[in-house]
């Protein structure tokens, strides 16, 4: 009919060749590609079934689930199985494209070719800052100093003084870079990390070093594998395990994290 030819159905509605267009639909009568799927309930699938594989291997769907794509394992029943790869829009606009289960292997090269694109990162950094503190015994002070300069951030912030905030959860490799000095001599300084205001030191990334001479300068760094949650904030802190409340001076400090798995 109309160019048409049609096969009448009582499941996903009628099957139509259209002469003029060579495409074939289902569920439609005027089919817009090579083949075209169209129904409301259930949500369109293609089932795809090799016999020759393993037992309950051999069945795969892919089509949609309400506004989602997916890509589906199935017994061979038709049983249900797991989502291998889903996608989600909002208008034409892809969201989000999950695996859900399994490993992503990747044989060639993995570029991130626009601007925020990639891993969560932070960074960091000041130099000459002479950030100072009278430094009470086993007391855990952050350094927080406004001559602290933003590095590059995605997916993270920094709040001028070398705080900074990362929006996304989990794993971190966190490094910092810093040159101390204490006002008196023979002062056993503590630096590391400090997370989300705790007011402690974590225990991962320490470094000690003993500040033999007075207002001498020694470099330390420190560096840990951290599980951060959406919106933890990450600063270097220092303590002195000595009595006498050396004034610790910071001079430089360069702090850097990076997301490497979740958590």
């Amino acid at each position: 009919q109309g160019g048409n030819i049609g096969i009448e159905t009582t499941g996903a509605g009628d099957i139509i060749l259209s002469l003029a267009s060579g495409n074939v639909g289902i569920g439609t009568t005027n089919p817009l590609r090579l083949l075209h799927l169209e129904s409301n309930i259930p949500s369109p699938k293609m089932f795809l079934k090799d016999t020759g594989n393993a037992l309950n291997e051999k069945s795969w769907t892919a089509g949609l689930n309400g506004g989602t794509y997916q890509i589906t394992t199935r017994t061979d029943a038709d049983g249900a199985g797991e989502v291998g790869m889903s996608m989600t829009r909002t208008g034409t606009a892809i969201d989000e494209i999950q695996f859900p289960k399994g490993d992503v292997r990747i044989d060639g090269d993995l570029f991130f070719k626009t601007d925020g694109s990639g891993l969560p990162y932070a960074s960091c950094y000041g130099n000459d800052i002479a950030w100072t503190q009278a430094a009470a015994i086993n007391v855990v002070y952050n350094v927080s100093d406004a001559d602290m300069v933003t590095g590059q951030l995605n997916l993270a912030t920094h709040d001028g003084n070398g705080k900074l905030t990362v929006a996304k959860a989990g794993r971190y490799y966190c490094h910092y870079t810093a040159t101390i000095k204490s006002s008196i001599a023979g002062k056993h300084i503590i630096s590391g990390f400090e997370i989300s205001g705790s007011g402690n030191m974590e225990p991962d990334g320490r470094n000690h070093i003993d500040l033999v001479g007075a207002n001498n300068q020694l470099e330390c760094s420190g560096n840990a594998i951290l599980d951060l949650a959406a919106n933890a904030t990450i600063e270097m802190a220092i303590s002195s395990s000595d009595a006498g409340n050396p004034t610790v001076t910071v001079e430089h400090l360069n702090i850097t994290c990076f997301q490497i798995g979740g958590t």
